[in-house]
């Protein structure tokens, strides 16, 4: 024998199970992520992307981008959609 060692690639043999493993589990939660992005509990009906559009506009207003009569009317449309997407509350 030798002295409880496995020989030459006796730790190979011990490893391959855990990278089996591994990689079945990093593989699940790769396709968990990929069939359900939606991470959060946020849709896209939700705010965030609302506020995000607006702060977008704010940027572009005033870095010049747009005018002031642009601005006014992007707002109106960002807000006219909201109330439609939230059944016009």
């Amino acid at each position: 024998m030798m002295d409880g060692m496995m020989g030459g690639g006796g730790w190979l043999w011990m490893l391959l199970p855990l990278l089996f493993w591994g990689g079945l589990l990093a593989f699940a939660a790769w396709a968990l992520v990929r069939i359900f992005p939606n991470r959060g509990g946020e849709d896209r009906g939700s705010g965030v992307q609302e506020e995000r559009a607006e702060e977008i506009l704010r940027k572009r207003f005033a870095c010049g981008e747009i005018d002031a009569e642009e601005y006014e009317r992007s707002t109106e449309v960002l807000k006219g959609e909201r109330d439609a997407t939230r059944g016009g509350i």
